[in-house]
């Protein structure tokens, strides 16, 4: 008698485990996207953090060479992204890219936005003022697209009395003085 052998699986044991697959994407897919933002959100932070060092220590070496603590102008060539994250521009290791620049004020304010890859939610603003001797700049972040800033590092610069730094829901609002 030949015995028959069934290698395979049942169409049962098919069922149970798409029905466990299927429950563990229930429960991965939102816990992965939850730590996709908190971590977009702490890269957000640290980009803002290393560009108030960046900036700061440009207005310190100024201070030691010349004696006036003069920051660098808010724009793609005074403020290079490779050079302060140690990376090449345009690269897939490199999201951080200018999303708008220009000048406010009667032109003694100035601003450069980056952005965080494709999500305009993650950003980071930088912005000067005190009639162009740049002497007073403040560093904020965004993480839901611009409509509250989170000042990170700022210099009230300025005499006789220093001006504020401010975060607001708009980046005209995000003044320095």
């Amino acid at each position: 008698m030949i015995k028959k052998q069934n290698k395979g699986f049942t169409l049962i044991e098919l069922i149970i485990v798409v029905a466990i697959l299927g429950i563990l994407m229930a429960i991965a897919i939102p816990s992965y996207n939850g730590m996709a933002r908190t971590a977009r959100a702490s890269a957000t932070r640290a980009f803002a953090s290393t560009l108030n060092t960046y900036i700061y220590g440009e207005g310190v070496s100024m201070l030691i060479s010349g004696g006036e603590a003069v920051y660098p102008l808010p724009t793609a060539a005074d403020v290079p992204v490779d050079r302060i994250l140690e990376t090449s521009v345009g690269t897939a290791e490199d999201p951080w890219t200018v999303d708008a620049e220009g000048a406010a004020g009667g032109g003694d304010q100035h601003w450069i936005v980056y952005i965080y890859g494709v999500d305009d939610q993650y950003l980071v603003a930088y912005k000067t003022a005190d009639d162009g001797a740049r002497d007073t700049y403040g560093v904020a972040t965004s993480i839901d697209g611009g409509v509250e800033w989170t000042i990170v590092g700022a210099h009230p610069g300025g005499s006789p009395s220093p001006p504020t730094l401010s975060a607001a829901s708009h980046l005209s609002g995000f003044s320095t003085n």
